[in-house]
């Protein structure tokens, strides 16, 4: 009577564990690491990199278990918002609309934002006070762009912090007619256009004509008629940050 009660006992272990008979042990073995090649992932490291323009290379190998602990190069989530939060804050907030009313806004740091294409303008489209060659056109952007100055003149690009901006060129010859508006003259542009020392005349494009490395692409702001000429005839210059 005695055993008989025993081997009931024994018979409801498996049944209280939530178990179906039989009950059987199974590997003991850890389980193997993920192979997928979709486990590889971009580290946080990485995209630390990538807000500071440094590439990392695609992953394409499955998941790998760590040789070691973490060191203390790694970025914490919080760090990499706060990275990701400045290089967002240096980027204009801007969707192209093309029936944008009003079509240019004064952003009150000696630049003028276009909404049709959310380009950034000089204000002043003729800081040099000059005609310049195309070669000059180009250094003259570069001046802008290391001390805010073309042929020494203070342009009044002054960002929030107080410094100049840095990414300042010469526009190509598609952006600089998608200025205009051809109804007008005198220059052609948009009615209650923000931008100051706007000349009726030449302006020229960083474009080079396909057929004549000699040559260039220009917009003349009377009509807004585009051609080419000769690289060494000086023409106005207009700088342009944004776009491409």
């Amino acid at each position: 009577m005695k055993k008989m009660k025993r081997y009931a006992q024994m018979a409801l272990v498996p049944i209280l564990l939530g178990s179906p008979l039989p009950l059987l042990a199974g590997s003991l073995n850890s389980p193997a690491a993920p192979d997928n090649t979709g486990s590889a992932m971009y580290t946080i490291e990485d995209i630390w990199d990538r807000l500071d323009g440094i590439s990392a290379s695609a992953p394409t190998a499955g998941f790998t278990e760590p040789t070691n602990g973490p060191g203390d190069t790694g970025k914490t989530l919080t760090e990499v918002y706060n990275k990701a939060d400045t290089v967002m804050n240096g980027i204009p907030s801007c969707i192209p609309d093309t029936s944008a009313n009003p079509v240019f806004t004064d952003n009150d740091d000696g630049t003028v934002t276009d909404h049709r294409t959310c380009l950034i303008w000089l204000k002043n489209a003729n800081c040099a006070e000059a005609t310049r060659n195309w070669a000059t056109a180009g250094t003259d952007v570069t001046g802008l762009n290391n001390s805010g100055q073309i042929n020494s003149k203070d342009c009044g690009d002054i960002s929030n912090n107080g410094s100049h901006q840095t990414d300042w060129r010469l526009p190509n010859v598609k952006e600089l007619y998608s200025l205009l508006d051809i109804s007008r003259s005198n220059p052609a542009l948009p009615n209650g256009h923000q931008f100051t020392g706007v000349q009726s005349h030449i302006y020229w494009s960083s474009t080079t004509y396909a057929d004549l490395a000699v040559a260039a692409w220009y917009v003349v702001l009377v009509d807004g008629i585009v051609g080419y000429d000769d690289k060494a005839i000086p023409f106005y210059v207009w700088p342009v940050r944004g776009g491409q």
